[in-house]
């Protein structure tokens, strides 16, 4: 089926669903960063993904799971055949620069949402359908996969893999968490805050909180390390700090490969960790 076509059904689906006609001039399409998605607005009042058959069953996985959570995305109707969803369409922007007096707020809104993530059974670790044995493994993977953007670079690799040596001490209670958890997927406007764009990860809550602190050099530069790292009481302080490690060497990566002005921001950071064990 051409795309044309394929979205003619999807379009012939949804009017059925939903008891709306719909017209071309109805469509604002999207470029979206996954090359098998179509993404497009509908009416001005949703968002249509037609998605990847793994992408489509992680996504609607998570967001089935969540749908008490009002931060994710609503799913208005799909289908499983077509595979796609239609969602809420949520009205807003993916800030870039955060506000220094807007922190605390966006702090307690992402704390909120991760403590709220929900115990997981599966037997693996790591990307949905596409799991490790463990966490630890899953890390290690991206690291790795993190250091060959460095290959060119004099970084410290002891830094990240003492502190992933570190993780292996201590079991974590698998949740299934966001796993793209970013301001990059955070649409916020004056009256909301909402989450898209889920790529879900089995693995340990704290990674997804780091990873949103994490990914937004505006926000990085004027955080509070020490005070991050003494939230969430009941989590052990050499875990925390070997996870918040980790995943700041993760996002470093992808600040060099995608926003490499803000790279200095997350290697002076790096380089000023002091080795933590009990």
């Amino acid at each position: 089926m051409d795309k044309e076509n394929y979205i003619d059904n999807i379009l012939l689906d949804i009017t059925s669903k939903l008891n709306i006609n719909i017209s071309k001039d109805d469509l604002f399409f999207f470029t979206d960063g996954a090359s098998d998605s179509i993404v497009f607005k509908l009416k001005n009042k949703y968002l249509v993904k037609a998605m990847d058959d793994i992408t489509f069953k992680t996504q609607l996985e998570f967001l089935t799971l969540y749908s008490n959570i009002s931060y994710f995305q609503k799913i208005i109707c799909l289908n499983t055949d077509l595979k796609y969803i239609c969602f809420e369409f949520i009205d807003g922007e993916c800030k870039k620069i955060i506000p220094q007096a807007d922190i605390p707020q966006y702090i307690n809104i992402l704390k909120d949402i991760v403590s709220q993530y929900k115990k997981y059974s599966n037997e693996g670790y790591g990307y949905l359908y596409e799991e490790n044995n463990n966490w630890y493994e899953f890390l290690k993977d991206e690291v790795d996969y993190s250091k060959k953007e460095f290959k060119d670079l004099n970084i410290d690799y002891e830094i990240v893999d003492y502190a992933l040596e570190n993780i292996k001490k201590y079991s974590i209670v698998p949740k299934l968490i966001h796993g793209d958890f970013g301001f990059h997927n955070f649409i916020i406007n004056n009256n909301s805050f909402k989450v898209i764009d889920p790529m879900p990860v089995i693995g340990d809550y704290l990674y997804d909180f780091y990873f949103a602190l994490l990914s937004n050099a505006s926000v990085l530069k004027n955080l509070d390390i020490t005070y991050i790292l003494s939230l969430f009481e009941n989590e052990n302080s050499n875990k925390k700090f070997s996870l918040y490690t980790v995943v700041l060497f993760i996002r470093m990566c992808r600040c060099h490969k995608y926003d490499i002005k803000n790279f200095d921001i997350y290697l002076n950071l790096y380089n000023n960790i002091k080795k933590k064990d009990e």
